[in-house]
């Protein structure tokens, strides 16, 4: 596993913020973008936003916190997640997830799995299907 560029998060559960770091191992300095998607454990949305961000080479820094104490009250800290995406030029060049408690603590929903089997030239070609909850997809937000 090798990321040249990371992003990732601390949650810090006294307070319901997590603070977001940016780390690169490139040797010159980059422009990017800072995404992040709030849902429950069922993948609605709670809240999402972005910024520009610079990225010094061969450097490991706090880019941002997030407070989250009021989402956390409302909805319940075992029931957030943080999804993290720092994209450079349009491709994505890190993801990551945040979360205030263990992953078995989470309330998870059935996942509702739905399976596709179809020919394809080189033999079959299988689609799996889950309702909820995942990443948000490319475009963010969730």
């Amino acid at each position: 596993f090798c990321a040249p560029l990371l992003v990732s998060g601390l949650e810090n559960p006294k307070d319901g913020s997590i603070d977001l770091f940016v780390s690169s191992d490139r040797l010159e300095t980059w422009r990017g973008t800072l995404s992040w998607s709030v849902t429950d454990a069922r993948g609605k949305s709670l809240s999402h936003s972005s910024q520009p961000l610079e990225i010094p080479p061969r450097e490991s820094r706090k880019v941002r916190t997030l407070d989250l104490d009021a989402l956390g009250r409302k909805h319940g800290f075992d029931n957030l997640l943080t999804w993290l995406k720092l994209t450079v030029d349009g491709k994505t060049e890190s993801e990551n997830l945040v979360l205030f408690v263990p992953p078995k603590e989470l309330p998870l929903a059935a996942p509702r799995l739905q399976t596709e089997i179809a020919g394809a030239p080189e033999g079959f070609r299988l689609t799996l299907t889950a309702r909820a909850p995942g990443p948000p997809g490319p475009g963010m937000p969730g």
